[in-house]
């Protein structure tokens, strides 16, 4: 007599923990198809849909050392660390519920990562102690290509960043930035604020439109310290 059986086959979503970085498909919706045999005979295939959409939320410039709870205003010529964060979801769900990347996440990262960092008067990046900071393996860098108060520019090349899987342990810390604000002590502090937003791009999938997510956050701000009359630059006594 014949029989009849039914095989039951579930998809589940999971991470690309580990996974080569650089998805496939990423800022898209494709159709993937299933196919399968029955004793070496081909059966009608099964279809689904993905989607993968990254988000990111970049901070702007913070100052991570020293506390800026503690330390408001900030002396001329002399190094400060600064921080700034892609806060990037990778789009697939079950790494979402994980949190987001500090650096640009290396899945999503297909074509490269650019972050344009217009500096607020007389910031200059301290090259040497920035790379030792951040301990870069991947290929990334951090420069200010023009000098003193230029852009400073991240590069992360394809591939290059972070990840949310395994509870965290690969999401390295938010990119950092040492530098020095070499401009004139005044009587009054001097608010700085930087002439346009802090920018990001990223160029997610191969395809020649559609490719890249771009995001900004507000310019990064500074206040010099007054020098009151002390005899050392920046002392009040």
């Amino acid at each position: 007599t014949d029989t009849a059986s039914t095989q039951r086959i579930k998809l589940n979503l999971t991470s690309p923990f580990l996974a080569p970085a650089r998805m496939a498909d990423v800022g898209k919706t494709v159709t993937k198809n299933v196919t399968f045999t029955v004793n070496d005979k081909p059966q009608t295939g099964v279809s689904f849909t993905q989607t993968v959409k990254p988000t990111t939320k970049l901070s702007t410039i913070t100052m991570l050392h020293p506390d800026p709870s503690t330390v408001e205003q900030l002396l001329p010529n002399q190094n400060y660390i600064f921080g700034v964060s892609v806060n990037e979801s990778d789009g697939i769900p079950y790494d979402d519920s994980l949190g987001t990347t500090n650096r640009a996440s290396k899945v999503d990262n297909y074509g490269g990562t650019k972050i344009i960092i217009p500096v607020p008067t007389g910031f200059n990046l301290d090259n040497d102690s920035t790379a030792k900071m951040n301990a870069f393996t991947d290929g990334t860098t951090i420069t200010q290509p023009g000098g003193k108060g230029t852009d400073v520019i991240i590069n992360a090349p394809a591939g290059a960043g972070g990840q949310v899987g395994n509870n965290g342990i690969l999401n390295s810390p938010e990119y950092q930035i040492v530098g020095a604000f070499d401009v004139s002590q005044t009587t009054t502090a001097q608010a700085l604020t930087a002439s346009g937003d802090v920018t990001f791009s990223q160029i997610i999938n191969g395809d020649s439109t559609n490719n890249t997510i771009t995001d900004s956050a507000d310019p990064w701000k500074v206040t010099i310290l007054p020098n009151n009359g002390g005899t050392n630059v920046g002392q009040s006594d």
